[in-house]
C-alpha cells in the first residue's frame, strides 16, 4: 500500500493536477496521517498563509520525488494558531520514475561552457559563461542565463552541493525568453550520462534541503 510510505513529519510538495508552466508548487509538512485523509500545515508564500482553491484537484508529491498522491482539499483548519489544509487522497497514489524527480526551487550560480563540434567532428568547449540554478531535480535543472542557446544544445559545467565538485553535462529541451528580463534567457536542461553517484548526491542535497526548510 502506497499509503504506509508517508507519515507525520515527512516533507512535501503540492501542486495543481492541471498545472500548466509557470505555475508555482508548493512546499508543506505533514502533521497527521489517518487511512484516506491528511492533514498537512498551509504553505507560507511571503510570511503568509495560501490559501489554496478547494475547486482543483492536487499531486503531494513526497520529498525523496518517488512516489505521489492524487487530492482533493476538503478542509481548512487552525488549531493552536496554525493553520492545515485537510487532504482526501483519491486512490492508492502511483510510483514515479526516475524522470519525474522532485524539483527544489533554488539559487545556485555556475559557470558553464557551451559543446560544439569542431571542424575535426571533436566536441569542444568553449569560453566560460555565467548562469544561475532556479531548480534542481535528480533530472535535471532549469536555469536562467544571458546566453541564447538552442533546444538539443549541450553545456559542461560544474556542480558542487556538498564540499565537492561533480562535473555534468546538460542538453536544453525547454527554452522561454524575456526581453525585459536582465537574465533573459530560462532553459530546462536534462541531464546528460549522469552517473548513478552523482544522481544520488543531488538527491540527498534536495531531500535534506527540503526537511531543512519544512522545520524552519
Amino acid at each position: 500500500m502506497f499509503t504506509q510510505k508517508i507519515h507525520k513529519g515527512d516533507c512535501v510538495e503540492i501542486s495543481p493536477v492541471n498545472q500548466e508552466a509557470g505555475t508555482e508548487s508548493y512546499t508543506s509538512k505533514v502533521e497527521k496521517v489517518e487511512k484516506n485523509t491528511l492533514l498537512i500545515y498551509s504553505p507560507i508564500v511571503k510570511l503568509s498563509y495560501e490559501r489554496l482553491p478547494m475547486t482543483e484537484l492536487y499531486w503531494l508529491t513526497c520529498a525523496n520525488g518517488l512516489f505521489r498522491y492524487k487530492t482533493a482539499i476538503t478542509n481548512y483548519l487552525v488549531k493552536d494558531r496554525f493553520q492545515y489544509i485537510q487532504l482526501k487522497l483519491i486512490g492508492e497514489g502511483e510510483s514515479l520514475q526516475k524522470r519525474n524527480f522532485y524539483r527544489l526551487p533554488c539559487h545556485i550560480p555556475i559557470k558553464f561552457s557551451l559543446l560544439k563540434e569542431d571542424e575535426y567532428g571533436q566536441i569542444v568547449a568553449n569560453s566560460m559563461h555565467d548562469a544561475n540554478i532556479t531548480n534542481l531535480s535528480g533530472g535535471g535543472i532549469k536555469m536562467s542565463s544571458t546566453v541564447e542557446m538552442d533546444e538539443r544544445d549541450r553545456i559542461f559545467f560544474s556542480l558542487n552541493l556538498d564540499g565537492n565538485d561533480m562535473f555534468l553535462t546538460g542538453e536544453v529541451r525547454l527554452k522561454h525568453s524575456s526581453p525585459d528580463d536582465s537574465a533573459r534567457y530560462q532553459y530546462g536542461l536534462m541531464f546528460i550520462d549522469i552517473s548513478e553517484a552523482n544522481q544520488d548526491r543531488i538527491i540527498r542535497y534536495i531531500f535534506h534541503q527540503q526537511n531543512r526548510r519544512c522545520l524552519a
